[in-house]
């Protein structure tokens, strides 16, 4: 009986050191996967410059996404078009204290899910390709790829097609939504008191 009662005994408190000896590996692999994919993520998105990359690419998506509003032009009202550009010009900047808040965390998040879907070998690889002259400027250049003059047609042609599928469910949800209201003036009631 003192045999089994041992042998259990050690295989009880061997266990958990048979497990924490396999989580060190581990748990060293997933610290040099994360520094390797850090390290990608730094040469995409170099801490001095996020700021001004991520501006530049905000300007380029409002940009094209003004440039994809036909129908303001064709109504020909200057006033209009004047507020329109003012309001999509001041985006980036209203953006950015929002951008600045959450980007790096974005950028922490990204690279841990670099850790997910590659290997340490495959990030390191990536890392040594980010390392040369090629690989430092295409990564660098990801986000600047919006701005060349394809990408901007193509965006435009996308955001106006959107824009006009927008128009048309936000009409749809609008008169479902008043039709539940009138059905149910207790939740109209409630929405009424939260604005107040």
């Amino acid at each position: 009986m003192f045999r089994k009662t041992m042998l259990a005994a050690l295989i009880a408190t061997a266990a958990p050191v048979a497990a924490h000896a396999q989580a060190a590996p581990a748990t060293a692999n997933q610290s040099a996967k994360m520094q390797e994919a850090s390290a990608i993520i730094a040469i995409m998105f170099p801490p001095a410059e996020r700021d001004q990359k991520m501006h530049d690419m905000l300007t380029n998506i409002t940009t094209q996404m003004k440039n994809s509003m036909g129908q303001l032009e064709s109504v020909g009202d200057p006033g209009l078009k004047a507020i329109i550009d003012r309001f999509v010009d001041n985006v980036p900047d209203k953006l950015m204290p929002t951008v600045q808040k959450y980007f790096p965390s974005m950028l922490e998040a990204q690279a841990e899910a670099y850790t997910h879907e590659f290997s340490l070998e495959e990030l390191k690889q990536i890392h040594a390709f980010a390392m040369t002259p090629a690989g430092k400027h295409y990564f660098s250049k990801m986000t600047d790829l919006l701005k060349d003059p394809a990408v901007a047609k193509a965006n435009e042609r996308y955001f106006a097609a959107l824009q006009g599928l927008q128009q048309q469910e936000a009409m749809e949800l609008r008169k479902e939504i008043m039709a539940y209201l009138k059905a149910h003036p207790d939740v109209a009631k409630k929405l009424e008191a939260g604005r107040k």
